[in-house]
């Protein structure tokens, strides 16, 4: 279910196991014979626990009785799941079609079509919206596509194509006749954070994440801003936290995501943190072109086979 990962790291010349495992779903846990209260609630502080105050048991209460996808009815209950299937044929991982509802957590507890399952269906009302801009504002719109009405893995493999499109190369060669290509964005990076996007987005809001491209950056939005057992601190760290243990549990199937943090670490060594922006709803991710590679493009020394017409402007 994507409830814990193990790897290993280098410390003070050693190699250590770690073993890092989610948050529970139903805080704050208790003492059951004392129940949530003050001296049935405890929180690690440093080497020793402590009770918890009213004020921070109430807190946590109210971040996790937001219902999940899985307990939310999906809106329609005549779903197909071929898509579903073909991707993880595609991995050589065949689900069985008489139990492949239950495995991936697809229904409620009353045996109803669940969100999760409307998202990975075949058919959905769900939108995917993606736009690219003519400057550097909101103003000029050159192109609007719904990527959505979707099975969301479909969703997600058209938005990383596009991206993969819109992320021009640079090639040029030293005097050694070596080529080097430059992108207009560190690419790991950026399929890193499309990742992100749908596996934390908050779904129960109705809304998916938002793409967006303008001439001197590209920008991801998603949903319901941090997982609430995280600090900032925690998430440029590379802690993990699932918002949606089940989605996760899928997109590691898929092998679309590490699950352990490590491409937060590797995005924060190539770009600055501030290029992540907080809201209590929101995670906005901007990620700025490189300087060279946008000169190159006035220049028009792109590589070739990378240029791309502009589409008509849309009203």
């Amino acid at each position: 279910m994507g409830l814990f990962d193990v790897s290993t790291q280098k410390k003070d010349g050693k190699t250590i196991v770690v073993v890092t495992i989610t948050s529970g779903t139903e805080m704050p846990y208790y003492i059951k014979q004392k129940g949530r209260s003050e001296s049935g609630c405890f929180i690690r502080v440093g080497s020793s626990s402590q009770p918890m105050t009213e004020e921070l048991i109430s807190k946590l209460q109210r971040r996790t009785t937001a219902r999940s996808m899985v307990q939310i009815e999906s809106p329609e209950q005549e779903l197909t799941f071929r898509q579903l299937l073909i991707h993880y044929s595609g991995k050589n991982k065949l689900l069985n079609e008489k139990t492949f509802e239950k495995t991936l957590s697809l229904r409620t507890e009353k045996g109803k079509y669940n969100y999760l399952a409307y998202l990975l269906a075949d058919e959905n009302k769900v939108p995917l919206r993606f736009a690219r801009y003519d400057d550097s504002s909101r103003i000029e719109l050159l192109e609007a596509k719904d990527y959505g009405d979707t099975c969301l893995l479909t969703a997600i493999q058209r938005i990383k194509d596009r991206f993969e499109v819109e992320n021009i190369t640079e090639s040029r060669l030293t005097g050694a006749l070596h080529r080097i290509d430059k992108r207009l964005v560190d690419n790991k990076s950026l399929r890193e954070i499309i990742i992100n996007a749908f596996a934390h987005n908050d779904y129960s809001y109705g809304m998916t994440p938002i793409f967006e491209v303008f001439q001197d950056r590209f920008a991801i939005r998603s949903y319901g801003g941090l997982v609430p057992e995280l600090t900032k601190e925690d998430f440029f760290n590379g802690v993990s936290a699932y918002r949606n243990p089940e989605l996760m549990r899928i997109l590691k199937d898929l092998e679309m995501v590490e699950g352990l943090g490590f491409g937060m670490r590797g995005i924060t060594k190539v770009y600055d943190p501030e290029i992540f922006k907080f809201t209590d709803t929101t995670l906005y991710a901007v990620i700025p072109f490189d300087k060279e590679v946008m000169k190159s493009m006035n220049r028009g020394s792109i590589q070739e086979g990378t240029a791309r017409k502009q589409p008509e402007k849309q009203g």
